[in-house]
Parts: structure tokens; C-alpha cells; sequence
């Protein structure tokens, strides 16, 4: 019965596979075997639909600031997401979220909130092949400025599994941004990038994903910029289903029009690596423990760039910086 419902859901069958785990149940044996366990777990996965996370993550960042001298600074972030799927027939569903998180910046004084929602529909349409579609809108807090930004997202991948690699997506996502009070910042911005997975054996994995991204600001050319960014992870379990993760990025940022104080069009060159655990704690409940170092280094220099442009993402014309990044963080699944 464990078998065949889990070949179901691969399939994307769900009501075929919760028809058998009933079966399975209606048997009647002693609901402490480990079998009727599995049974009664499998089952609740297939028939929930209201899930949500809540993460609690510490970190200390060395050089918040982006600039030469570096500036370190500490924040808290508590971020939650909450989903419930709407409407759900054989493969298709339906899902609506909402999405928050919200940060306190200790040094820089800085209270920062964003809230989302989003509506979505994604099918399997094989075991080979799936898509997702979903459209977001998201308002950003920051204290002292009051509301930030308003973005407007919407989204659309398609994947596709096989035995090499595992699996391999194409996503897209277009974006427009408006910030208050400064209309000479809004934005809109395009991504889109093309991702594989690949299982090497039952404690490994590795990733690689290649994304174009283009941004445009039509009052402020001095954000605007086309980039290129390749990123690589490997990970491995370790006993008692701790994980081991390191990672490389590497990025480009070409800008396309003349910078207003360096007399020249901006080029960026950034790579970054990092590593990291995830311990488990119980079945809802991880602890993550991460480090990162990241460098940029621009054709033009240090830039000075203020905490509240930071936070609120106001520029990408980002000048020479290297960081280190470490942090704590607690997570509960339901």
C-alpha cells in the first residue's frame, strides 16, 4: 500500500494515492506499527490543505553598509509564510499565501516589514513534467520613511525530471516596483533562469543554475543594469538526517548608461561562497547555522550608499565591498 500510494503522488495522481492509503488503513491493523505510521503520515501530507513556516533568524553581517571602511551590524528576522490550497482536483491545485517578514537593524536603527500575498496554480502534467503560475503583490515598511515600496510580481515555471539530471527548470519572473514618495525610483525588473538538480546517491546532491537578469529605471539610469549569475551547491546528509551544504556564486552586472558621478558606465564583478547546516531538531522543528563571504568589485570604486537605500533595495549601482555574514536561525514547519 506505502508503495503503490507513493507512485500515485509521484504521478501526480493524489486522490488515486490517498484511495489506497484508506485502503490500507481500513485493513485494520495495530495503529503503533511502523507501516500503519507511514500509512497515517502519508495520508495527512495528501489531504492538508492549510501549511505555513516560521523562521527566527539571528544574524551579524560585517560590512552592513556596503562600503570601505566596513560597518558591522546585527538583525533579527522573523519571517512567516502561511499557504492554504483553495481548490485541488486529480494533479491541479489551486494555492494562496501570505508572506511576511519583519527586521529590526540594531546599529543602523532601522525598523524594515514587508507583507505579501499571492495567488498561484500549478499541475503536474506527468511524472516527467509540471508548471507553475503565480501572481504576488508585496508593500515594504520601513520606519522613519513610512510605506516604501509597492511590487507587483508575476511568475511562470515549467519542470521537467528524468534520471540525468533529476530534475531541470526553466523559470520566468517580471516585476514592477514603485516607491513612495520617490517616483524617480520605480522600476521594473525581468529574471530568468534556468536550473538542474541532480541526486548523486541517497546523501548527495548538487545544483547549478545560470539567470539573466535585467533591470530598468527610466528616472534613475544609473540603476539600470543587465546581469548574468551562476550559482552551485552541493549538499550531503549526514547521520541522523543532518545536512551539509557549501555553495559558490558568481555574478556580472553590466550597467547601461553613463554613471552620473564616476563619467563612466558601471561594470560589476561579484562572487561569493558559503556553508552551511541544517540540524534537525524534530519533526517540525530545524536549526540552520550559516556562514557567507561575499565580495563585489566595481570598475568605479567604493560608492557611498546610505542604510535606508540598503534596506529598501532604492539601488543596485553598488561600488567595491567584501562581507562576511554569519548566521542562527530556528525553523518550524505545521
Amino acid at each position: 500500500y506505502i508503495q503503490l500510494a507513493r507512485l500515485y503522488g509521484a504521478l501526480g495522481e493524489k486522490e488515486k494515492a490517498i484511495f489506497v492509503y484508506k485502503k490500507g488503513l481500513d485493513i485494520g491493523f495495530d495503529p503503533e506499527l511502523e507501516d500503519v505510521k507511514k500509512i497515517q503520515q502519508g495520508l495527512d501530507v495528501l489531504e492538508k490543505r492549510f501549511s505555513g513556516s516560521m523562521n527566527f533568524i539571528s544574524k551579524q553581517d560585517s560590512n552592513f553598509a556596503l562600503t570601505i571602511p566596513a560597518r558591522t551590524d546585527f538583525s533579527n528576522i522573523l519571517a512567516i509564510d502561511l499557504s492554504y490550497v483553495l481548490f485541488r482536483k486529480r494533479a491541479f491545485e489551486i494555492p494562496v499565501s501570505y508572506f511576511q517578514n519583519t527586521t529590526p537593524f540594531y546599529r543602523s536603527q532601522i525598523f524594515f516589514s514587508n507583507h505579501g500575498v499571492s495567488l498561484g496554480i500549478q499541475q503536474n502534467l506527468s511524472y516527467a513534467l509540471s508548471y507553475k503560475l503565480d501572481a504576488r503583490y508585496n508593500v515594504s515598511i520601513s520606519e522613519g520613511s513610512g510605506l516604501s515600496s509597492l511590487q507587483t510580481r508575476g511568475s511562470g515555471s515549467m519542470t521537467y525530471r528524468r534520471r540525468i539530471p533529476t530534475s531541470s527548470s526553466l523559470t520566468y519572473h517580471y516585476s514592477d516596483m514603485v516607491f513612495d514618495g520617490n517616483k524617480n525610483l520605480n522600476r521594473t525588473g525581468q529574471h530568468i533562469e534556468h536550473s538542474f538538480a541532480h541526486t548523486l546517491s541517497f546523501t548527495d546532491s548538487l545544483s547549478f543554475s545560470y539567470a539573466f537578469i535585467s533591470q530598468d529605471v527610466p528616472k534613475a539610469r544609473d540603476n539600470t543594469y543587465q546581469g548574468h549569475n551562476i550559482n552551485l551547491q552541493a549538499q550531503r546528509r549526514l547521520p541522523n538526517n543532518t545536512f551539509l551544504r557549501i555553495s559558490g556564486e558568481l555574478g556580472q552586472d553590466n550597467f547601461l548608461h553613463t554613471d552620473t558621478v564616476g563619467s563612466k558606465k558601471r561594470r560589476n564583478l561579484m562572487y561569493a561562497y558559503g556553508a552551511g547546516l541544517t540540524v534537525p531538531w524534530s519533526p517540525s522543528i530545524s536549526l540552520t547555522f550559516d556562514y557567507l563571504f561575499r565580495k563585489n568589485k566595481s570598475n568605479l570604486g567604493p560608492t557611498p550608499i546610505s542604510d535606508q537605500d540598503i534596506i529598501q533595495g532604492r539601488t543596485s549601482a553598488l561600488g567595491d565591498y567584501q562581507k562576511r555574514v554569519w548566521t542562527v536561525g530556528v525553523n518550524v514547519v505545521f
